[in-house]
């Protein structure tokens, strides 16, 4: 079992869900290390606290608990007038796997990311199964950047995952379903009401 176990984390180590960094001299451009994870892990802290998290999910797959996420992991959100319940992903774990591996994302549903930092910031289709709209946020809540993701084929080599950049730095991600974005009219600088300062706190 504690095999099985390390063979998990090592295996998850050598993929990230949908985030690379970003450019750093150029920072409305793609990624300069595409088959890189986020930038928290290049630090020995930020790796530790991803090992962690790792840990703690194999011995929770191992003993065959789950849960879905408590209403203290969810953050009401509007969005063009429209109610969303967004999962929050605040710690490297979390937003290490994302929305990753699932079938479908309910028409209400999706997840808010909230990263400790503010830069120029790049997601990619790493092990998504569903077309997802991404809306990238100012520290003050605005819109600077939005895409629309598409499902890359399965198997799809790392450097050839398509990168979508935020353009602007950036401190929060939103991904909804796939079509979102043109059912709601969103623009660029539309601010979204988000608890900032709530929301910064939970960042790791």
């Amino acid at each position: 079992m504690a095999a099985r176990r390390l063979k998990y984390i090592h295996v998850a180590l050598r993929g990230c869900h949908g985030l690379v960094p970003a450019r750093r001299d150029k920072p409305c451009s793609g990624t300069d290390c595409p088959t890189a994870c986020p930038d928290e892990l290049r630090s020995s802290g930020g790796a530790l606290r991803l090992i962690a998290g790792l840990v703690l999910s194999a011995f929770v797959i191992a003993s065959g608990c789950s849960r879905e996420p408590s209403a203290a992991d969810r953050q009401v959100v509007r969005l063009g007038g429209q109610r969303f319940e967004l999962e929050i992903a605040a710690s490297p774990a979390a937003r290490y796997q994302g929305l990753s591996d699932r079938t479908q994302i309910a028409s209400d549903g999706g997840m808010l990311f909230v990263f400790p930092d503010v830069r120029p910031r790049s997601f990619v289709m790493r092990r998504c199964l569903a077309p997802i709209d991404l809306i990238y946020l100012s520290p003050t809540g605005r819109i600077v950047s939005m895409h629309r993701m598409q499902v890359e084929p399965a198997g799809t080599p790392e450097q050839h995952l398509t990168a979508y950049p935020s353009g602007w730095p950036a401190q929060f991600a939103v991904e909804v379903r796939g079509g979102s974005i043109d059912q709601l009219s969103l623009e660029v600088g539309e601010k979204v009401d988000l608890p900032l300062d709530q929301l910064k706190a939970l960042a790791r």
